[in-house]
């Protein structure tokens, strides 16, 4: 994001507004994808924090069934 902040600012001069927003198209499209990515890394960040929550349910939840086939066994 810092990147995308510094690309964008880059040449800005206090009190010289039209200038912040003069992005050519090659930038904007870099600023773009530095964004996508950024947000695309949170949400597989989530998805891992997920997946690793439903595997550890899942081995707990087939830990419990043996105990409790081992104990009928008995």
């Amino acid at each position: 994001m810092l990147v995308a902040l510094y690309l964008q600012f880059r040449n800005w001069k206090w009190g010289d507004w039209a200038a912040a927003f003069d992005v050519n198209l090659v930038s904007g499209m870099v600023i773009a994808a530095m964004v996508l990515l950024y947000v695309l890394g949170w949400v597989l960040m989530g998805m891992r924090i997920r997946l690793d929550t439903y595997v550890n349910l899942l081995e707990a939840s087939l830990a419990d069934v043996s105990s409790q086939s081992v104990t009928k066994a008995t």
